[in-house]
């Protein structure tokens, strides 16, 4: 009977941290998790980046407003006073 032994080695394994049983025994776990570890923040980096220009953009688009010198009162500019 023939067994396939590299199977094993090809696999991710959650046991593990989802890498291959090969770069575990070589050693490479410790890296391949360093990459990980710098892959994500670049991602959370990014969707804070994104999150950060689209909430820009939508507070753009709100009414401006206008205040008395108190900054007590604030009207939105649409609403006028006509005499």
């Amino acid at each position: 009977m023939v067994v396939n032994v590299m199977c094993n080695n090809k696999r991710v394994h959650s046991v593990i941290g989802y890498i291959e049983p090969k770069d575990k025994l070589q050693g490479k776990d410790t890296q391949i998790f360093k990459e990980r570890d710098q892959k994500l923040e670049a991602a959370r980096d990014a969707r804070k980046q994104t999150w950060l220009e689209k909430r820009n953009s939508i507070e753009s688009l709100k009414t401006p407003t206008i205040s008395n010198n108190d900054n007590q009162l604030t009207l939105p500019t649409q609403f006028s006073i006509s005499s």
